[in-house]
């Protein structure tokens, strides 16, 4: 049960370190967005967007995860990337 049981944490750190590349991708993108966003004179927050996001993800096959759950998810990562946009913005103002 050990060696079952190390195994499976093993594949635990390998799915965390995948999710941590994928987060730190859409980050990338999240910058380019904000310059974007800066150079047009768009407001970093967009509750439409935002909305239009939640409603994509839980649409996607989740079997097995609380959708609840998976909207606060999201609802974090979207603070994280306007978070991010403010620091690209504050950035470009100097």
């Amino acid at each position: 049960m050990p060696d079952r049981l190390e195994s499976l944490r093993k594949e635990i750190h390998r799915l965390d370190a995948e999710l941590v590349g994928l987060i730190k991708t859409r980050m990338e993108r999240v910058q380019e967005i904000a310059r974007f966003k800066k150079d047009n004179d768009i407001p970093i927050r967009d509750d439409s967007r935002e909305t239009d996001v939640i409603s994509y993800v839980l649409k996607q096959p989740h079997e097995g995860i609380d959708s609840e759950k998976l909207s606060m998810l999201f609802q974090q990562i979207m603070e994280i990337s306007r978070d991010t946009q403010s620091k690209v913005f504050k950035s470009l103002d100097q």
